[in-house]
């Protein structure tokens, strides 16, 4: 019987530990239970916030994309402007081009057939059409015209002026011999305004000429060019006499005194040079007796 006692005692002694394992087994399956049910809800929180996140993220990249490309749309519709304006201008400017060529063209056609026609001019018989057709020259164009074209219009002024300057400075100096002072004057202007490098001597016979017909004024220009370019020449003292009376006549007294002075001292062996000391004195006497006149 102890023994009986024993193993009932031991039995119920492994039934209570049995107990309490299941008891314990039924607590750890329940906070098991509960920290699984803790998970899921996590994980399906977790789930909620992905979704949310990866919703959120495809709307901001979708936004981020439509940004990108709308600003991508408007730099290459800002670009196409720029390309449209830059060939729009280059049209423009080819239109332009275009009518200035054909503009140059018809000035060049026009230019050239103008110049033909001078050319033509140039070799008329008639003197006073070669004299206009030689000034018209110079309004020509230089830049419508072929080099050739500019040479051979050049070249035929350039003898006409030539040809013209040598007939007039021969008239002039006949007209001269004849004391026909007038024409003298005109066909002795007209040369010195064709002649290239005009002769000194016709500088001296223009201021002679033009003192022969009382014009004292258009005598000193002449006459003071010439003893300018011939100082020591023959004839300088005479024209030194003249400068100084068409001076003096011009109502410059001061510088005829000057001139006349001037005259004597260079040229004092010169049959003139007494004439110029004379009128010297003369018109020193004529400016004593206007400032002696009461006022």
């Amino acid at each position: 019987m102890p023994d009986l006692e024993k193993e009932l005692q031991d039995l119920r002694k492994e039934i209570v530990e049995a107990r309490n394992l299941v008891i314990k087994t039924d607590n750890l399956l329940k906070n098991l239970h509960a920290d699984l049910k803790l998970v899921t809800r996590n994980q399906e929180r977790f789930e909620r916030r992905s979704v949310a996140t990866g919703a959120t993220a495809l709307i901001l990249f979708a936004a981020l994309s439509a940004v990108g490309a709308y600003m991508f749309a408007r730099s290459e519709i800002r670009q196409m402007k720029d390309d449209l304006g830059e060939a729009r201008a280059a049209r423009d400017k080819a239109a332009l081009d275009l009518g200035e060529a054909r503009t140059l063209a018809r000035d060049e056609a026009g230019e050239s057939a103008r110049a033909l026609a001078l050319y033509e001019r140039l070799s008329a018989s008639d003197e006073d059409v070669r004299d206009k057709a030689a000034e018209e020259v110079a309004s020509l164009a230089p830049g419508h015209l072929s080099a050739l074209e500019q040479r051979a219009l050049k070249d035929r002024a350039r003898s006409l002026r030539v040809q013209a300057a040598a007939d007039a400075l021969e008239s002039g100096k006949t007209a001269f011999n004849r004391k026909e002072y007038k024409s003298a004057a005109e066909d002795l202007s007209r040369y010195l305004a064709l002649a290239e490098k005009p002769e000194d001597a016709a500088l001296f016979l223009l201021g002679q000429a033009r003192h022969g017909t009382k014009d004292y004024r258009g005598a000193v220009e002449p006459l003071q060019a010439y003893l300018k370019a011939a100082p020591n020449s023959k004839s300088a003292d005479w024209a030194t006499l003249l400068l100084g009376e068409a001076l003096a006549e011009s109502g410059d007294r001061d510088k005829a005194m000057e001139i006349y002075r001037a005259g004597a001292d260079k040229y004092p062996a010169s049959q003139f040079s007494p004439w110029m000391r004379s009128r010297v004195s003369r018109l020193r006497k004529e400016a004593e007796k206007e400032r002696e006149k009461p006022q």
